[in-house]
């Protein structure tokens, strides 16, 4: 799974894991959506990982569009949004046995 999004940039590669996982809640990527507005609809599905949806969602348009900001800024936004979000959209606890 790693090597589909090998040589991508982090921010990139991340929005790309992001939208991966809202696949299997039912939220998918679509042309119209901004990558804002699909951050939304997955924090709408999975209310604990929408910050750090957001936080992947702002870091990849800041990585296509910015020009002074950061590039090792944007990589470790996105890698702790990343991080946030497949957190909070994990199940795996409820699962656990105690």
């Amino acid at each position: 799974r790693r090597k589909a999004f090998a040589g991508m940039p982090v921010a990139r590669a991340n929005y790309g894991r992001l939208q991966r996982l809202g696949g299997f809640f039912g939220v998918s990527p679509s042309p119209e959506l901004t990558p804002r507005e699909y951050a939304v609809r997955f924090g709408a599905a999975k209310p604990q990982a929408a910050a750090g949806a957001v936080r992947v969602a702002d870091a990849f348009t800041q990585e296509q569009y910015a020009t002074n900001v950061d590039a090792g800024t944007i990589a470790q936004d996105s890698e702790y949004g990343w991080h946030e979000a497949k957190e909070g959209a994990s199940d795996w606890r409820l699962w656990r046995r105690r």
